[in-house]
């Protein structure tokens, strides 16, 4: 009888030890401090600026909008694009100032949105070029600080930016058919500064239209003109870190994603209309990084990536919402140029850019699990910044 109770004694005892050795490689297994990928860092360039936008257009062609220039870059060198414009009584060639948005329609028309207005590209003179209707004059709404461009299912587009709301104007007019400000004549009351104020615009599968301002996420119906507001954090209704959206994108399960300044990142249900939100916990390693979550990208292996304003880039797992953060020493061989993550982009080879602040770009390739960090190299003058 004893020599039975031993064994069972002994038997729970092994599977206990075996439960907490299958706990244990579970924990190791999700460590959230990933070994971090090989980086090869270039020469040192902070001219453009912090980096807001990166763009592969259709011809193959990688576009960086920066602070201070737009580049192209064409796998050999980086081309400054500018704009040809009237400044002082001369016509003379200017960068936009903060490009935001870089867009291509389905007429392969690329649109540059920055806080200077919005630029078509020329391709034929290699130029930006202001969207002037065929018949009369550059609307004033086209000059105004921008944050976003997309193009509508019927082919025209709809805009929007910093203190001016959303707009829409004709594909081929390029008129501005409606404007969420109607007239100069409109009290201030009637569109408060908040729901002016315009961070991101997203087209969805069911081509609705949301739009995101420092209220929260609004979905727009484009028949009515009327937003219906979606507060993230409706205990704190009057803050911009908790409901100011800066970056929007949509899952495959037609769930909306939303990074914020400070107030971490949203998963909204379209369906129930109900935000799940997620925060840094000092406590757990496996949560948030941290709380300013500049840039979602879903890749196209459904890998959801976060740029963050200091802790660089992390991976975020919906299954077990958890988050795998990377332990890099920034600035030193191997690691990305900064923390300080603005953009993300993945090219049609699969590759991952990052957009920085202050300054540069860094290029993640997944075939070899390297990053390249593309700065000046001051024995080709033809590298980045050439306004040629």
């Amino acid at each position: 009888v004893k020599f039975e109770i031993m064994r069972e004694t002994g038997m729970i005892m092994l599977l206990r030890l075996i439960g907490l050795y299958l706990t244990l490689s579970c924990l190791f297994a999700q460590n959230v401090i990933a070994s971090a990928p090989n980086f090869e860092v270039m020469l040192e360039d902070t001219a453009a600026g912090e980096i807001k936008a990166i763009y592969q257009d259709r011809a193959g062609f990688m576009w960086f909008g920066g602070r201070n220039s737009l580049l192209r870059y064409d796998a050999y060198k980086y081309k400054n694009i500018q704009a040809l414009e009237q400044k002082g009584g001369e016509l003379k060639k200017v960068s936009p100032y903060i490009v935001t948005s870089i867009y291509q329609d389905s007429q392969d028309r690329i649109w540059i949105v920055s806080l200077s207005g919005l630029y078509i590209f020329d391709p034929d003179k290699e130029i930006l070029i202001r969207p002037v209707p065929a018949e009369g004059e550059l609307d004033p709404y086209f000059l105004s600080p921008l944050q976003d461009l997309k193009e509508l299912p019927s082919g025209d587009f709809i805009v929007g930016g910093d203190g001016v709301g959303v707009a829409i104007f004709d594909k081929k007019t390029l008129a501005v058919r409606w404007r969420q400000i109607q007239a100069q004549q409109e009290p201030d009351s009637a569109v408060s500064k908040s729901e002016r104020t315009v961070q991101k615009i997203l087209i969805d599968t069911k081509s609705r239209i949301w739009i995101t301002n420092n209220l929260g996420l609004n979905l727009f119906d484009l028949d009515t003109k009327k937003f219906t507001l979606f507060i993230p954090s409706p205990e704190t209704p009057n803050s911009k870190d908790y409901n100011s959206i800066i970056t929007l994108v949509e899952d495959r399960q037609g769930n909306l994603l939303g990074g914020t300044w400070g107030g971490g990142l949203y998963v909204f249900d379209t369906q129930s209309h109900q935000f799940k939100r997620f925060k840094n916990d000092p406590k757990n390693p496996n949560s948030l990084p941290e709380d300013a979550i500049w840039q979602v990208l879903i890749d196209s292996e459904n890998r959801i990536w976060l740029g963050m304003s200091r802790a660089g880039v992390a991976l975020y797992n919906p299954e077990t919402e958890t988050f795998t953060r990377f332990a890099f020493d920034y600035g030193q061989p191997g690691s990305p140029a900064y923390g300080a993550v603005l953009t993300l982009y993945e090219d049609r080879n699969k590759n991952i850019w990052a957009g920085h602040y202050p300054a540069k770009v860094s290029f993640h390739d997944l075939s070899s699990e390297a990053i390249t960090v593309y700065r000046k190299n001051p024995e080709r003058p033809e590298t980045i910044l050439d306004s040629d």
